[in-house]
């Protein structure tokens, strides 16, 4: 008898420890979630900027045309962008074949459609700077697109008031911009 108790203790010891086994196999823990990742946005808005204009003013009766030189600050809030910029142009008019120089002063404030995609609403004072009394209130936005850390594209239509009376204007400008 003694003989048949030892077997069952030895096969009863076997069976539980086999149990135990198995048991502790569906409870395991499982593994922890991987941590998530964080993406760097692609482009900063922040900081310095110069560029290239092309330009069209269309006035009655004669328009302009020509190019300039535009330099600007820019400060990102989250998905806001505030900024400061002024430009230079030399534009011929189309009637009289002669050579005006204008010179703005816009403020900009705008809203980031992707990381890569500003549009913004402008608006500042413009003046001739020919010698002409002409001075336009300047109102518009425009779309800036980046396709680097460094380079973006810009489209932007500014609605210009003559502000001593005479002949409103409608600006449009096309330019590339480099960010420092």
């Amino acid at each position: 008898m003694r003989l048949t108790k030892t077997a069952l203790l030895a096969g009863f010891a076997l069976v539980a420890s086999a149990g135990a086994a198995s048991a502790a196999d569906l409870y395991s823990t499982p593994d922890p979630a991987p941590a998530p990742v964080y993406n760097e946005p692609v482009s900063n808005w922040d900081g310095f900027y110069a560029g290239v204009l092309g330009t069209g003013i269309f006035t009655s009766p004669d328009n302009l045309f020509g190019g300039g030189l535009v330099a600007g600050f820019n400060a990102e809030l989250d998905y806001l962008v505030l900024g400061a910029e002024m430009n230079i142009q030399g534009l011929r008019d189309s009637g009289t074949n002669n050579w005006e120089t204008q010179g703005q002063v816009l403020g900009r404030a705008g809203a980031l459609v992707t990381d890569d995609v500003l549009v913004y609403g402008a608006g500042g004072y413009g003046v001739n700077l020919s010698g002409t009394s002409e001075s336009f209130g300047l109102l518009g936005g425009g779309m800036e697109v980046k396709f680097s850390e460094d380079l973006s594209f810009r489209g932007q239509y500014l609605y210009g008031n003559e502000l001593s009376g005479g002949q409103d204007q409608h600006q449009v400008t096309m330019g590339a911009i480099w960010h420092f």
